[in-house]
């Protein structure tokens, strides 16, 4: 990722963090059904305005679809709970900038809730655990198959699903 992508996105999560009134939810609240609003609003600030950034762009580009604009919203929401902080988000970013190639967030995150190694774990393997949590919630499979898939490295979706999904990751990576 870019340096300045990065410090947009700090201060963009900076800034909901200390004036939590200018986060604007209501696409969230007319977008989703309640228990998917329920697991947006579980999410941390600064992932709502990164979701809420997402299907912004989106919907600024002309997609209108309710699969896809759910998943902008809801692509984090994997991380939710995951004891992703600040340090371990500088710490990741770190990781991926010395060692773009290799996969140190694997061997460095753990599996075990509590453990200091787990936030790594949840940003690896965020997407899956997001696409489970939506599962349990009853969300169209279309939203969680492309929540599943928002990572570049994800394979590709059916056909019909794949335009969508390069659409989400680049609205992703341009938030």
């Amino acid at each position: 990722m870019r340096p300045l992508y990065r410090v947009r996105q700090g201060l963009g999560r900076l800034s909901v963090a200390l004036c939590p009134k200018r986060l604007d939810r209501t696409p969230a609240q007319e977008l989703l059904p309640t228990p998917l609003l329920r697991l947006f609003m579980a999410m941390p600030r600064g992932d709502q305005w990164h979701g809420l950034c997402v299907c912004r762009r989106l919907m600024a580009e002309g997609h209108g679809e309710p699969a896809l604009l759910a998943a902008a919203l809801l692509h984090d929401v994997g991380k939710a709970e995951g004891g992703l902080t600040l340090a371990h988000r500088t710490a990741i970013i770190l990781i991926n900038a010395l060692a773009p190639h290799q996969d140190w967030l694997d061997r460095l995150g753990a599996a075990q809730p509590g453990s200091w190694r787990y936030p790594f774990h949840v940003q690896r393997h965020h997407a899956a655990l997001g696409a489970a949590r939506l599962r349990e919630a009853g969300a169209d499979p279309a939203i969680v198959s492309l929540v599943e898939a928002h990572e570049p490295r994800a394979a590709p979706l059916a056909p019909e699903l794949e335009p969508l999904r390069r659409a989400l990751i680049a609205a992703d990576e341009a938030c």
